[in-house]
């Protein structure tokens, strides 16, 4: 049976420059949500950085998403 992974919600900027992610406890005050996050430069590359940054997040921990918000 597969571990069920910690419940998070996913917040990608994603920009010209630069590009953000973070994992937010929602069970959590949110001045203590953040469980993690993560900056990478865009470089005009905007689908690799985010193919790259949802690698980094698969490959960090076991989560369970449970909703996305972009910029």
């Amino acid at each position: 049976m597969a571990k069920q992974g910690k419940q998070v919600y996913l917040g990608v900027d994603l920009g010209s420059v630069s590009t953000n992610f973070v994992l937010v406890d929602p069970k959590k005050p949110m001045e203590d949500g953040v469980v993690w996050k993560k900056y990478l430069r865009t470089q005009g590359a905007p689908l690799e950085v985010l193919q790259k940054g949802l690698t980094f997040i698969a490959k960090e921990q076991n989560w369970e998403i449970l909703g996305v918000g972009t910029t």
